[in-house]
């Protein structure tokens, strides 16, 4: 495997993964109705600050309490997810378990704060299940990282110093996979749009895949 990323094999699970934080981040934000990012804790920052606002303004603590508690519970599956995996030295495992974890959040009865708490705690698990891939680091449940590591690798190429040999920093699959791939897994949930009775069948498949993906290349 080529350590600098460029082959396709770490980057098969890592678009995996990002297709699947893709397609759970538009259901739990819009199908559900909640306004809430299951994966995406920098919008739900934005949303915690602005609603902060309107609980002193207003005195409508709400949509405050709502993202810190998405935010909370996201750390907490991160935590859990991280001691895990550092514990057994198994990714895949941990890729089971975030399947596992959005099982719950399946049943439609409950409501849809208690579908998306469900959802931030099993996205901060497999945002935390795999974190590198190769020799490379690489999120896959947020993009804004990837993309600045991806112009950096853009400018490092480019940049020629004075006096100084051309930095060779290289560009790789990961983050040019990462974010459409992140695209198409809310589209997909957008267009195709969900089963009534399983409307998280498709990323608890994706991962169920992945996973074993993982398996057979950690063998390698």
């Amino acid at each position: 495997m080529d350590g600098n990323g460029r082959s396709w094999a770490p980057a098969r699970p890592a678009g995996a993964l990002c297709l699947s934080a893709g397609y759970v981040d538009a259901y739990g934000y819009f199908r559900l109705g909640t306004h809430v990012f299951p994966a995406n804790m920098t919008g739900n920052t934005v949303f915690f600050g602005t609603g902060l606002a309107t609980g002193i303004v207003r005195s409508d603590w709400d949509q405050a309490t709502i993202n810190l508690i998405a935010i909370v519970l996201f750390v907490a599956g991160a935590l859990v997810s991280s001691w895990l995996r550092q514990a057994i030295g198994r990714p895949w495992l941990c890729i089971v378990l975030s399947a596992v974890l959005l099982g719950p959040a399946n049943h439609v009865l409950l409501s849809a704060h208690y579908q998306l708490f469900l959802l931030a705690f099993a996205m901060g698990f497999q945002g935390a299940a795999m974190q590198r891939f190769g020799a490379v680091s690489h999120q896959t449940v947020v993009v804004t990282g990837n993309l600045l590591h991806l112009a950096d690798a853009v400018a490092g190429r480019a940049w020629t110093g004075a006096g100084s040999p051309k930095a060779h920093k290289p560009l790789g699959l990961l983050p040019l996979v990462s974010w459409p791939l992140y695209a198409a897994g809310a589209a997909f949930e957008m267009v195709v749009g969900v089963p009534q009775a399983l409307p998280l069948a498709a990323p608890i498949g994706l991962l169920l895949l992945t996973a074993a993906d993982v398996a057979w290349l950690q063998d390698q």
